[in-house]
């Protein structure tokens, strides 16, 4: 696999930067529209931070993606994205070391035939010592399909805080009826709700959903 190096930088992702990609010092990645059945080995380096924007408005394809983290290091691993037909993303984070920090959150949208079976594997390490990590996942039905969470944290050492969440939900009928209640149609309104929950995953990476959407 092709392997890319990165130290002290921001990085717009391409169709082009696949395989291992290589992390040192402070890196923020921002990955928007990349709609491809692509796989990612992400390392990180002793002492080093990785923020990472991931946006899809149209996922049609599946995701892999593994992490793996050395000492003293913070991962944001931040994905938004609306999946038009079924699709999987499978994200594996592996802490290797000591006093680490990962945060991975995924906010998802299911419309038209769409459906998504995520999971999310973290592994700590035995005999590893001050590590913390965080999944939150999300998914936000605009149809009738299934779709499945499944966050599985392996601990294999006890000097640990570690803590899942895991949401399948539709929208919030007082939400809408609230929007509604402003001269909102029911369909802008639906789609101010979207915008909302995607674009809070992502706005600090300054992925614009908002105007990508054209609300």
């Amino acid at each position: 696999m092709k392997a890319l190096f990165l130290k002290d930088e921001e990085l717009l992702l391409t169709p082009q930067t696949t395989g291992i990609i290589n992390i040192s010092g402070q890196v923020v990645i921002k990955e928007q529209d990349l709609d491809l059945n692509n796989a990612y080995i992400i390392n990180l380096a002793s002492n080093s931070r990785l923020d990472y924007y991931k946006y899809n408005k149209a996922l049609t394809s599946n995701i892999k993606v593994t992490i793996n983290m050395q000492d003293n290091s913070i991962l944001n691993y931040h994905y938004s994205f609306e999946c038009l037909k079924p699709c999987k993303i499978n994200i594996l984070s592996n802490i290797l070391g000591n006093n680490n920090q990962s945060n991975i959150k995924i906010n998802g949208v299911t419309s038209k035939m769409g459906s998504c079976n995520i999971l999310a594997n973290a592994v700590i390490k035995e005999r590893t010592i001050d590590n913390e990590i965080n999944e939150d996942i999300s998914i936000l039905k605009l149809n009738n399909e299934e779709s499945i969470i499944k966050p599985n944290l392996i601990v294999n050492t006890y000097n640990v805080k570690a803590t899942h969440n895991a949401i399948c939900k539709k929208i919030d009928s007082q939400s809408l009826f609230y929007l509604m209640s402003k001269g909102i149609s029911k369909s802008k309104a639906i789609k101010l709700i979207k915008i909302g929950f995607l674009n809070k995953n992502t706005k600090e990476g300054s992925v614009c959903i908002g105007k990508i959407l054209k609300y």
